[in-house]
């Protein structure tokens, strides 16, 4: 959703500012103006949307991350196989 909300802020950011210099040749740089901060809205809004989508993205990301274990911190399903599992030097005494 956020990918085709980004799209169409830029597209609306780019027409506003194609229409910058002739609605400011034609009807004056007052209106022109407006053209020029409708862009500037536009393209801060699709910042916003571009940011709310890597944010979840990573979120995701984030949840579907296995936990990784080393040897100082063991996951628990390590340590259960390491109590489990008989050394060598058990079995020859």
């Amino acid at each position: 959703m956020f990918l085709k909300l980004r799209i169409i802020f830029t597209i609306i950011a780019t027409a506003c500012l194609v229409v910058f210099f002739p609605v400011g040749y034609m009807f004056g740089f007052g209106w022109a103006a407006i053209a020029g901060i409708g862009a500037f809205v536009f393209f801060v809004a699709m910042l916003l949307c571009k940011q709310e989508q890597e944010f979840r993205e990573s979120k995701k990301e984030e949840e579907n991350a296995s936990p990784v274990g080393d040897f100082m911190n063991p996951l628990p399903s390590q340590k259960n196989a390491e109590e489990q599992a008989p050394t060598e030097n058990n079995e020859h005494n």
